[in-house]
């Protein structure tokens, strides 16, 4: 599908030329939207130069023949066939990591002009951290482009003479590594770009505590401890019925620590309380609890605070067939549960004095078990 602007003639190339030098030279406006640049003409980038003339005349909207200087100036809102390309290509576009072969380049800086009346792929490695949302693309190209966000087109455009284009929504990144797509396109005269892309990066997670693990045969248990904003100080444990093992880290490091927990008598109910400290000198609870069918004992924490809303409940082998959680009076009942299966509950709303109690009671044959951790954090998104 495309959108007709306008159309404009021109007689002669060296009006290209002239009045494309003009608007790289005069750079982009700022955006209205106060944001970080996630990309620009500096930004390292995976770089396919192999195209050359392959694309010309297979859509004359798209990929006009060399030499063409006439023409609409047109938005695209699908994606071009590249099926001419795709031995060239690969599967640049395969989410979440693309599968790039030999025609790619190793990570370099994409040249802001390239050989005239031939096209080029660019892949660009973003680490979004956190994620980022309302990305916004400013470029200038001369002629036409076409953009994807992990492998999902975007945009496309073609002017006959280059222009700018400003604010283009581009969607969001999800956490960590994303990838943005581009084609480039000329039909003659010059071929240059400028890109900036924009985005509102969300807020890295604080300090964050994450079962990893669990070995039923050994009575083996694996948490991660992280802080991606300062950095993690210190971790200290106070632990009951359990030998835990922190291994040393660099004090700043973001990195998640993974702490083994093992049970000292596996019968028995065990506990390990963690005071988990930033950079900042802000001290964090995560409570670690392995519950084990005793008659009708109830395992009781103390002091949890409303800096612990995340319950995860992570059933035995054999595991419990229900588990009550009991919070200052209020009982959640967890019924049905198969054995292995991990589930997340949201306490938030329970936790009101900050320095709450929770009983837990298991029902089941004896030797039944259930791993509990009780830590900052929110419920995953699905």
């Amino acid at each position: 599908m495309k959108t007709q602007n306008w159309i404009r003639v021109y007689p002669a190339a060296f009006v290209f030329i002239f009045l494309g030098l003009v608007l790289l030279a005069a750079g982009p406006r700022l955006s209205n939207a106060e944001s970080t640049v996630l990309i620009d003409n500096t930004t390292p980038a995976f770089y396919n130069t192999d195209l050359d003339f392959l694309l010309d005349g297979t859509d004359m909207d798209r990929f006009p023949l060399a030499g063409t200087f006439v023409g609409e100036h047109i938005i695209f809102t699908t994606a071009p066939d590249l099926s001419p390309v795709d031995d060239i290509l690969g599967n640049w576009l395969t989410s979440p990591v693309p599968e790039l072969n030999g025609y790619w380049s190793a990570l370099q800086v994409i040249p802001v002009a390239w050989p005239i009346n031939t096209e080029n792929a660019i892949v660009y490695a973003l680490d979004a951290g956190g994620g980022a949302s309302d990305l916004l693309a400013t470029f200038y190209v001369d002629n036409g482009i076409h953009i994807w966000v992990n492998g999902a087109f975007q945009y496309g455009a073609r002017d006959p003479l280059g222009t700018w284009y400003y604010d283009i929504p581009l969607g969001n990144l999800a956490p960590g590594l994303n990838h943005i797509q581009v084609l480039r396109e000329d039909s003659g005269g010059i071929a240059q770009w400028a890109m900036s892309i924009t985005g509102s990066p969300a807020p890295l997670p604080g300090t964050s505590c994450e079962l990893v693990y669990v070995d039923h045969a050994i009575n083996a248990f694996g948490v991660a401890i992280r802080n991606q904003q300062t950095g993690l100080s210190d971790i200290s444990v106070a632990p009951t019925n359990a030998n835990v093992d922190i291994p040393s880290f660099d004090v700043g490091t973001t990195e998640p620590v993974i702490v083994a927990i093992s049970k000292v008598d596996v019968a028995a109910n065990a506990l390990a309380r963690f005071a988990i400290e930033d950079l900042d000198s802000e001290q964090l609870p995560c409570d670690w609890a392995n519950v084990v069918k005793q008659g009708s004992e109830v395992l009781t924490l103390e002091g949890v605070t409303q800096a612990q809303p995340l319950l995860t409940i992570h059933n035995g082998v054999p595991g419990f067939k229900k588990l009550h959680v009991t919070v200052e009076g209020e009982t959640l009942s967890f019924d049905r549960l198969s054995d292995d299966f991990q589930l997340e509950q949201d306490i938030s709303q329970l936790l009101t004095t900050g320095d709450d109690t929770i009983q837990v009671r298991g029902f089941g044959p004896p030797g039944t078990s259930a791993t509990l951790l009780v830590s900052s954090g929110e419920l995953d998104s699905m």
